[in-house]
């Protein structure tokens, strides 16, 4: 009888191999999901080859080794979904003018390298998730290419190294619904005009090294339904207008110098 082990090596022989399969005989293929189906492999470089492919979904796959970088310049990409792949390794490569993606998500994978300005070309982009990854160092406001996607809803940056003051360029994204800028080198105050940015949802500035108050100018956020702000070095009391939130089912203030009496009889 086979042992337990041995079965489990040949179902993921069999998956690879399934895969590869797939790729080579569908060559018209438009969407690949597969997300949760234990690969255990290397995604397989001849996917770059298929021209026709607009999404791809692989997300907790347990791919390994290095993801094709040409995959990502395929010419009718809209959608890429590698999320949770803890040893998937790779790279960002200069991105075209032409490209389609609008969702680009990389969460919780081993990316590194630099993180190209020409993802400014991605005109159409909705969603950008490129958080906890091994990135370069780099000062958050060389990212001011990202204050050119007028249609992004969704940003996270949280865990990829960034050093500096919350950016600028972040005014400009009046479409976000969620930010996630958690478990970086970020310091100074947390700015009033951050506030402005009304449709937020979600908003995650935790295990950073923020100092001041708590912008009064929160109750602009009345839409919000998860707030992370622990882990800082954050002073004063806490504003009245969380109470006011009817959304909110999240909020981390853990770790702070706050002070103050909270009114948990709201």
């Amino acid at each position: 009888m086979k042992g337990e082990g041995e079965e489990r090596t040949q179902l993921e022989v069999s998956l690879r191999q399934c895969l590869r399969s797939l790729v080579e005989k569908l060559t018209h293929l438009k969407e690949l999901h597969l997300d949760e189906v234990n690969i255990s492999s290397s995604v397989p470089h001849i996917l770059a080859n298929v021209s026709s492919l607009t999404a791809l979904s692989l997300v907790e796959c347990e791919l390994q080794g290095e993801f094709p970088a040409k995959i990502f310049q395929l010419p009718n990409l809209h959608y890429i979904n590698v999320q949770g792949n803890e040893n998937l390794s790779g790279y960002l490569p200069e991105f075209e003018k032409s490209s389609p993606l609008q969702r680009l998500i990389l969460e919780r994978t081993t990316f590194s390298g630099s993180i190209p300005s020409s993802l400014g070309n991605l005109s159409s982009l909705e969603e950008l998730r490129l958080g906890y990854n091994n990135f370069s160092s780099q000062d958050s406001r060389s990212l001011s290419w990202i204050a050119k996607f007028g249609k992004l809803t969704l940003l996270s940056l949280s865990q990829i190294n960034l050093v500096g003051e919350i950016p600028s360029w972040l005014m400009n994204l009046t479409h976000l619904t969620g930010l996630g800028m958690r478990a970086n080198y970020l310091n100074g105050p947390i700015p009033y005009w951050l506030m402005n940015l009304y449709q937020l949802e979600r908003l995650s500035l935790s295990s950073n090294r923020f100092t001041g108050r708590i912008p009064i100018e929160i109750r602009n956020l009345t839409q919000l339904s998860f707030l992370e702000l622990g882990s800082n070095q954050l002073q004063g009391p806490l504003p009245s207008a969380f109470y006011d939130f009817k959304n909110l089912y999240w909020l981390d203030v853990a770790s702070n110098n706050l002070s103050g009496i909270v009114d948990l009889e709201f």
